[in-house]
């Protein structure tokens, strides 16, 4: 049956996947960024400066979206000033320099240890970090009325599943906040 190859998504490219399918919601999340930035009158309602390469970013999860977001960014040029994962996290404020992270990662296993980083014990503390912009991009429910008042990012571009609790949004909607949704940022790796 040849409507089997339509499907499906995340078949490999043998099965009549596309190649850069793995990339691709990552990628999504930078250009749902982009985009935002293409419209002058939300920037400055967001309070912030007029160009991504001029915010300063933490994202939770380095796996396949985490990681493809902060490389897509780092490219253009975006400071990744931390990033969280299940097993602590770290931070630099002059930004980190993501090729070289991934390439440690892979050697290593972790991104903890990484060098010219602080070590952020608990990665959930990261989250609540000054930044301009938080990507959630690995856990439901990772921004919830525990936490939510700490929130000091001006943008959270949700990359994961509804990584913000309903009472939480409540909450953020009230404030000078932008939430980015998730059903449109991480829509990349649909789409593809």
């Amino acid at each position: 049956d040849i409507n089997h190859v339509a499907c499906v998504t995340g078949k490999s490219v043998d099965h009549g996947g596309i190649k850069g399918r793995l990339e691709a919601t990552g990628r999504g999340v930078c250009e749902a960024l982009k985009e935002f930035f293409r419209h002058p009158d939300e920037v400055r309602k967001a309070g912030i400066n007029s160009k991504l390469s001029d915010q300063r970013i933490i994202i939770q999860g380095f796996g396949n979206v985490g990681l493809n977001s902060a490389k897509s960014l780092f490219e253009n040029g975006a400071s990744i000033i931390g990033i969280a994962e299940k097993n602590g996290g770290i931070f630099n404020e002059d930004g980190i320099e993501i090729n070289e992270l991934e390439k440690y990662k892979l050697d290593k296993n972790t991104i903890l240890g990484f060098p010219n980083t602080k070590k952020i014990q608990s990665s959930k503390d990261l989250l609540t970090y000054d930044c301009d912009i938080l990507i959630p991009a690995a856990l439901e429910n990772a921004i919830t009325l525990d936490n939510v008042e700490n929130i000091k990012a001006k943008i959270i571009c949700e990359a994961a599943n509804g990584p913000i609790s309903y009472r939480a949004d409540q909450k953020l909607k009230n404030t000078s906040k932008v939430i980015i949704p998730d059903i449109y940022a991480n829509a990349g790796g649909v789409t593809v």
